[in-house]
């Protein structure tokens, strides 16, 4: 909390919300072995100001009670740095009524510093070039050079019923897409920008998730969905490209009042690089049909990697309809004389599958699979199905136990080849859904996926793909 001065006079408000973006400088870094007892109601900068400073990058007025009139502390206000050395942070802000209730639409802001933080320019409002998005979290920064820069965040179309009740992330049910914008001009003649061009794109190609969105960190578990675990970021690649990862919970896992998230990763092909010199970012187009596996293949646990035998090493995968009731899988495999799996590579037990997300525009979605399945060498199994979750007082990780038993054959060859086929009626039962970032995976387990409850250790897999019949 910060008054009228710029003064800190707290940490929050009586209703628990914060009305500052305060940035902390340590001119002489910090290091210390030992923790520094604070007085009540001090920082460690007020405290000792020879060892830090603190500056003010956005203040919103307080009420006549001293309450603030908005929250920026919906989790983080991530900071980056440039090549220039200029900073740049961002948060999301919404007003709040008397109460402290979220009474309006949430937004992302960005400030700018080019004196290493002493003084920062007026804030611009980012979701200003996304109108129809009105509840916008989590936002992540990554800068190259001076003025260029890439945020990406959560954000839906939906309100709720503001300035009533049910207002913010955590009252909606809504569905939430990962959205990124990128501005090149951030900093205009040595200065922050006041009004800075940014252009908008979905990072990806489906809504990531259904609900609400919890943003009371671990004070969620008194209620409320956490399952996006705060978890999205954008990083700058070696040309200057954005690479973004986020939670992902495009399943039916929905586990005490929280959903079941993937790790989910996407690359900047094409746009603009944050890096002048190399131009327009270049990659390859995103796959559709089929794709290759990857270069790496291996067992990763206790500190050790041990290379995958090939019998666990895909090379590719692909799908086709041969007809309107069936899906057909095919994988690849560098190696199928053999379906024996050392234990050394984290279990005996082998599945080779594919999965795939397919959007509800009611619901969270799915992720399906099908799969071929091997224990300890024997003739394999060959299933599909949804998948599940090991749950504790939240979903903790996904499995694919077999829902149905399908037809399924594998040749016994070097390369060998998988063959999968799904009854569409299996999953979804809707021939002209879209499937989206399918992936062709090897695994191993030290029990069989009929147990329901298999932890596997993930060996190799493909790009992902798409396939609209």
């Amino acid at each position: 909390m910060v008054d009228g001065s710029g003064k800190i006079i707290g940490g929050t408000d009586a209703n628990g919300n914060d009305n500052a973006i305060v940035v902390v400088s340590f001119p002489q870094g910090y290091s210390s072995a030992t923790a520094t007892p604070l007085l009540t109601g001090q920082t460690l900068c007020q405290m000792q100001p020879s060892t830090c400073t603190t500056n003010v990058a956005f203040r919103a007025p307080l009420d006549s009670a001293g309450n603030s009139t908005v929250t920026v502390g919906q989790d983080f206000s991530p900071i980056a740095i440039d090549r220039g050395g200029n900073l740049y942070v961002t948060w999301s802000q919404a007003p709040v009524d008397s109460t402290g209730n979220v009474s309006g639409s949430s937004q992302i802001y960005m400030a700018v510093s080019t004196d290493h933080g002493a003084h920062w320019g007026t804030p611009v409002r980012i979701t200003a070039t996304t109108p129809t998005l009105q509840t916008s979290l989590f936002p992540w920064i990554a800068a190259g050079d001076p003025g260029r820069v890439d945020i990406v965040w959560y954000g839906t179309p939906t309100l709720g019923s503001c300035p009533s009740q049910p207002c913010g992330s955590g009252a909606i049910q809504a569905h939430w897409s990962v959205m990124m914008a990128q501005s090149l001009n951030a900093i205009a003649n040595g200065a922050p920008n006041p009004s800075p061009s940014f252009t908008t794109t979905h990072v990806a190609e489906v809504s990531n998730h259904y609900g609400a969105i919890c943003t009371m960190g671990i004070g969620c578990t008194t209620g409320g969905d956490r399952g996006l675990v705060d978890f999205l970021s954008v990083t700058v690649g070696l040309h200057g490209e954005a690479n973004v990862v986020w939670a992902d919970a495009v399943n039916r896992n929905f586990v005490g009042g929280t959903s079941s998230a993937l790790i989910a990763f996407n690359r900047q092909i094409a746009g603009p690089s944050l890096y002048a010199s190399v131009g327009q970012v270049s990659g390859p187009a995103a796959a559709s049909g089929s794709a290759a596996g990857s270069p790496d293949a291996f067992y990763s646990a206790n500190s050790t990697t041990t290379a995958a035998s090939t019998n666990l090493v895909i090379q590719s995968a692909s799908v086709t309809m041969p007809d309107s009731q069936h899906y057909r899988f095919n994988i690849k495999v560098q190696n199928l004389n053999s379906l024996i799996v050392s234990p050394t590579l984290g279990g005996t037990d082998a599945v080779w599958l594919v999965r795939w997300e397919v959007p509800d525009p009611k619901g969270a979605g799915h992720t399906y699979f099908a799969a071929m399945e091997s224990d300890g060498g024997a003739a394999p199994s060959f299933f599909d199905g949804e998948t599940s979750s090991i749950n504790t007082t939240h979903g903790k990780f996904l499995t694919y136990p077999p829902a149905h038993n399908i037809q399924g054959t594998y040749t016994a060859t070097s390369p060998g080849t998988i063959t999968l086929t799904v009854p569409i009626a299996d999953v979804g039962g809707n021939a002209k859904a879209a499937l989206y970032s399918i992936t062709g995976l090897s695994v191993t387990q030290a029990t069989a996926s009929s147990s329901g409850d298999t932890l596997f250790n993930l060996i190799d897999s493909t790009r992902p793909f798409d396939f609209k019949p």
